[in-house]
């Protein structure tokens, strides 16, 4: 297909594709029209931005009204015509025009998408085909004089163009050419010619050609029941494009007959009639009566497969528990630049606690968490026995997802299923001081940041950078700058983003721009198990169902000079988070939930251990009255013992457990402790927040 010229044929989709989509939609009810074409509709308008453009293009035997249409009578104007006619053609499209000015001047054969005429006058310097018209009308056959003033369909096989059919009901007259006695075959080995008439089926010419060898094809459909006529007339693909291209690239011949009535063939109609012919659509030009088609060799034996796949089977990933998200991310982009995995946003961190908590990260509001796309897991349980998602059952496999993998057993490895992302995102970070109007715009963040579009999450975060507290808003886009300019400008124009603050890149590298790596350069520092110190530090989260006051996040500033090395993080909810139910996985956290918070501060001199500690107890209760309530609810990856924690040994009774537990958990705390009884009755696996066994008297049905 890339080899063949694109004005060979009328057919101009060669080089520069790979491959070809065809959506297709059925509905057996009546009354399920409109639904459908809509969904259709629907579909064709979101895959705009991944596909052709400038025209958009479309093939011609998958004729689409909605591209264009001609007038109720079939006739139209050049410049009507051009819009839907370049899509199916591109450039072949004028010269599709001339020679319909030349051999059908009336326009006799026409309907919603023909070939429509063009007044062209003859350039003297050129002894081409071109006609000067209007012309007088040219005689009318009789035995077409049913079609005058009629729209005119030619049908061939088993199914009908789009518009004018033989199940049509609209009341325009028009007429219906059924070829279907028209079913001739005569194979000729020895030339490797066969001559076939319009109205056999692709199935009946593969019969014939079979007869008569085992060593010769054809390329064309694989709908054995497709006619043969409008099938090549519009190109015509199948299995063996690849090979030897459409069908009509391998037509030699053809008899038609034009407006005037008259039988034609290749030498006859001349080169122009007979290339228009091939791709372009017959049924513009005439009815063609038989073709005289090239037959292709094949081997006498060849093999065929159909592999299916879900998406979890087909886009998946095996990722061990000890490998960081860094290395998983990295591995990713080896493999494909359009794929990707929500987790979180240091590269250092390890996949095992990370997903079995949560894992939330950039991608969040359009995919959910870590948790929500594992589909897998082996597991060795309290028995020492190797586990997966079949074995260890869904009550298992449930709960390590979200709920603290460490309480059941000893994860080996994770099966994550991969989520496509574009191969241009865009990132930013815009930094702004208290006398730049960091609170106000902090505030008005809590407004928009959850109803922002799924592609789209701005994450503030209030930190001191050389001993200067700033608020930075960093951001990942799923898309180009243009297209988030115009979000940003409509949703939060005081934010005031501009081009110069945007950065295109692959998805990737934006992780490392997150964590602060170079990310122009090579995606190596991603494998860095640990890139950078690590200091003490405490660390707390917070879940906020409404907008905080301004006067409470101004205190929140000022708090923040209290400390060396305060770190708050902002993290917009919405979107895919708001849509998932709160007990699919353990992580209860999901609608009416505007933002997720997190606390932290390090410190580096040994000895402010306490004082960071008590300051970050003090941030924590002055926050109370502005943050989810009954119960105050934390994320279990932030791990907090001063929420609650079990005895020294690690056991606690369900009510000492459940203290803590509603927080991380909500309403899923009961199941876990069902899951943890039934798998780990000894409590073989426990810490100071390990899910605590009850016995089944005490169960919550």
């Amino acid at each position: 297909m890339s080899e063949i010229s694109k004005s060979k044929i009328p057919y101009p989709h060669r080089e520069g594709n790979i491959y070809f989509i065809s959506y297709e939609v059925d509905w057996i009810k009546e009354g399920e029209s409109t639904k459908n074409i809509e969904w259709m509709r629907s579909l064709y308008k979101y895959m705009t931005p991944y596909v052709s453009k400038q025209p958009r293009r479309a093939y011609l035997n998958y004729r689409d009204l909605d591209l264009g249409q001609n007038r109720i009578d079939g006739s139209a104007s050049y410049e009507e015509a051009k819009i839907w006619g370049v899509k199916y053609f591109n450039s072949n499209f004028d010269r599709l025009v001339k020679v319909k000015s030349k051999v059908d001047p009336s326009n006799f054969f026409s309907n919603e998408q023909s070939i429509p005429i063009k007044c062209i006058e003859s350039d003297p310097s050129n002894n081409s085909f071109y006609l000067s018209l209007p012309v007088k009308p040219m005689p009318t056959p009789p035995l077409l004089l049913l079609l005058l003033r009629c729209s005119s369909i030619t049908l061939s096989g088993g199914h009908d163009y789009e518009g004018l059919s033989c199940t049509s009901n609209q009341k325009l007259p028009f007429v219906i050419l059924d070829l279907i006695n028209f079913q001739a075959i005569k194979v000729d080995v020895e030339d490797e010619t066969a001559w076939v008439q319009s109205g056999v089926t692709l199935g009946q010419l593969y019969y014939k050609i079979e007869e008569k060898s085992s060593i010769h094809g054809f390329p064309a459909g694989i709908g054995t029941s497709v006619g043969f006529g409008g099938h090549f007339s519009g190109g015509g693909y199948g299995a063996l494009m690849r090979k030897y291209g459409l069908v009509a690239d391998n037509i030699v011949d053809a008899q038609i007959v034009n407006a005037k009535g008259e039988i034609l063939d290749r030498r006859s109609m001349g080169e122009d009639l007979f290339w228009a012919i091939r791709g372009g659509g017959g049924s513009s030009f005439g009815v063609v009566l038989s073709w005289k088609i090239k037959l292709v060799r094949v081997p006498p034996t060849v093999t065929v497969f159909t592999v299916s796949k879900t998406l979890e089977q087909g886009e998946i990933a095996w990722v061990q528990a000890a490998a960081t998200l860094g290395q998983l991310y990295y591995n990713i982009a080896e493999k494909s630049p359009i794929h990707a995995f929500p987790a979180g946003l240091g590269p250092p961190v390890g996949v095992g606690g990370h997903f079995s908590g949560g894992g939330f990260g950039s991608l969040m509001r359009k995919y959910g968490l870590s948790a929500d796309n594992i589909i897998d897991a082996r597991i060795v349980d309290a028995n020492g026995k190797i586990l997966d998602r079949r074995s260890m059952g869904e009550d298992l496999f449930w709960a390590i997802r979200g709920g603290g993998a460490a309480s059941f057993g000893v994860v080996l490895s994770w099966k994550i299923k991969l989520v496509r992302v574009p191969s241009t995102v865009t990132v930013f970070t815009v930094t702004k001081t208290l006398e730049q109007g960091a609170i106000p715009l902090l505030h008005k963040w809590q407004y928009i940041a959850h109803k922002l579009p799924k592609d789209l999450a701005i994450m503030p975060v209030i930190a001191k950078i050389n001993s200067t507290r700033q608020l930075s808003f960093t951001s990942l886009f799923l898309g180009k700058a243009e297209e988030l300019l115009q979000i940003t400008q409509e949703s939060f124009p005081e934010l005031d983003l501009k081009r110069e603050d945007c950065i295109e890149t692959t998805w990737v590298r934006s992780t490392m721009h997150f964590f602060g790596l170079p990310f122009n350069g090579s995606l190596n520092p991603l494998l860095d198990r640990i890139p950078k110190p690590r200091y003490p530090f405490k660390s707390v989260s917070d879940y906020v169902t409404e907008p905080i006051p301004k006067s409470a996040l101004q205190e929140l500033w000022r708090r923040t000079s209290e400390v060396d090395l305060p770190y708050i993080a902002f993290i917009p909810y919405g979107g895919r988070m708001s849509e998932i139910s709160k007990s699919k996985i353990p992580y209860p956290h999901r609608e009416g939930n505007i933002y997720f918070i997190s606390y932290e501060v390090d410190w580096i001199k040994e000895g402010e251990s306490t004082m960071n500690i008590e300051w970050m107890k003090s941030l924590y209760k002055y926050m109370t009255p502005y943050v989810s309530k009954q119960p105050r609810r934390a994320y279990l990856n932030y791990r907090d013992l001063d929420l609650g924690q079990n005895k020294i040994d690690g056991s606690a009774s369900y009510e000492e457990a459940k203290i803590w537990g509603v927080k991380y958990f909500n309403g899923n705390f009961d199941r876990l402790v069902k899951v943890k009884s039934k798998v780990d009755p000894s409590n073989f696996f426990s810490n100071e927040q390990s899910i605590p066994v009850s016995h089944p008297d005490e169960w919550i049905d």
